[in-house]
């Protein structure tokens, strides 16, 4: 087309694997793309955020926090500015109770009726006291039906947006995921590299690997995975606990295999470059807690994922008995739960030759092509 249409991405951080997509709206040049961000900063639990290419419009925004009540309001002054000061024909903002500037934003796009989407997960932790999260979630279902539509990661999301009053047809879903392309084209070299990695480890070739990747935090729910591989290991002296990542828990995790002498059990630390090693390498991965990217990346490695409800999009990729299986206790029982479907993953093989299967559910629901093409069909619709 020769007129490009412009178009605003407003964040508060742009993550490491978050700037390929901005990366691929560039290079397929449909639209002339501008991301405000506060990159180079700390996201909310101490990553940093990238400070490689995103785009070539780039914009700073340096966020600043404010703490009201048991909520942390986020605020980036300058994103306002240079969307009422530059003519987008469509923009879209972070969506979350806590950042107030997106909402400015939204009343700003009202006013000059230029397309307003949000671009949320729709799902937020419960706050305390009751009345305080059931006022805020009437609150946001009122943000969700001013906009002209949403990006959301999941059937839930999407499901949850609709029952608010967005239209159906500007509701798209666009799962949070990492380009799988150079990943899956590199096969052969990572599976060298868990061999080696195997060895290194003096894993042999036979046993099984259990492995957790991801923060080192009590949302994650590690210590329970721990628990339940200290209550196995006794009786399947074969198998193996790989744990990848860091985190404040770390040194509690350490301390209790150290003190209860468990054994098999190896911690990696962060571990970036080499980590799908890790995945390639693993017979099962599990994620007890609130989920994250490791789901995409065991999957698109082929293995099974044992993993814990969050805010849904968990359920969007694990099919119980085909692609892994899925955790729904809420408390200590969780323990037994684990207990029991790395049972049925190592001991009687439920899902042995369901990498293939693994695979195609995974590029079906939530590749890096389809966010892609769902981020440019939400711009098409409004133009």
């Amino acid at each position: 087309m020769d007129f490009k249409p412009q178009v605003a991405y407003v964040l508060r951080w742009v993550m490491h694997w978050r700037a390929p997509v901005f990366h691929e709206l560039e290079k397929r040049n449909n639209y002339e793309i501008t991301v405000i961000h506060s990159s180079g900063y700390l996201d909310e639990v101490g990553r940093p955020a990238t400070k490689e290419y995103i785009c070539k419009n780039s914009l700073l925004a340096k966020g600043l926090q404010i703490k009201l009540l048991s909520l942390k309001l986020i605020l980036q002054p300058r994103a306002l500015l240079i969307i009422m000061r530059t003519k987008f024909d469509i923009v879209f903002c972070e969506g979350g109770r806590s950042i107030f500037t997106n909402v400015l934003i939204l009343l700003w796009c009202k006013y000059r009726k230029i397309p307003f989407y949000w671009w949320t997960g729709s799902w937020e932790p419960q706050l305390k006291p009751a009345l305080l999260d059931l006022l805020l979630k009437k609150y946001m279902r009122l943000l969700w039906r001013l906009a002209n539509g949403a990006i959301v990661y999941n059937k839930a999301g999407q499901q949850k947006l609709i029952e608010a009053g967005v239209s159906p047809e500007k509701v798209f879903i666009a799962q949070n995921t990492r380009d799988e392309r150079p990943i899956m084209g590199m096969k052969p070299f990572w599976c060298t590299k868990a061999i080696e990695l195997r060895e290194k480890l003096k894993i042999p070739s036979r046993d099984k690997i259990i492995l957790y990747v991801g923060s080192l935090v009590p949302e994650k729910k590690v210590d329970k995975l721990l628990q339940a591989f200290h209550r196995c290991v006794n009786e399947h002296p074969d198998w193996h606990l790989v744990i990848v990542g860091d985190g404040p828990g770390g040194s509690d995790l350490e301390s209790y295999c150290e003190k209860d002498s468990v054994p098999n059990v190896r911690f990696a630390g962060r571990i970036v470059e080499e980590v799908y090693a890790y995945f390639t390498m693993c017979d099962v991965f599990v994620l007890p807690g609130l989920g994250g990217l490791a789901i995409n990346d065991a999957m698109m490695c082929g293995k099974p994922v044992i993993c814990g409800e969050a805010d849904g999009t968990e359920k969007d990729l694990i099919i119980d008995g085909t692609t892994g299986y899925l955790l729904h206790s809420q408390d200590d029982s969780i323990v037994n739960e684990i207990i029991q479907k790395l049972e049925l993953v190592l001991t009687t093989k439920a899902l042995l030759g369901v990498e293939g299967a693994i695979v195609k559910h995974y590029i079906e629901t939530a590749s890096f092509t389809h966010m892609i093409d769902m981020l440019e069909r939400a711009i098409r619709v409004n133009l």
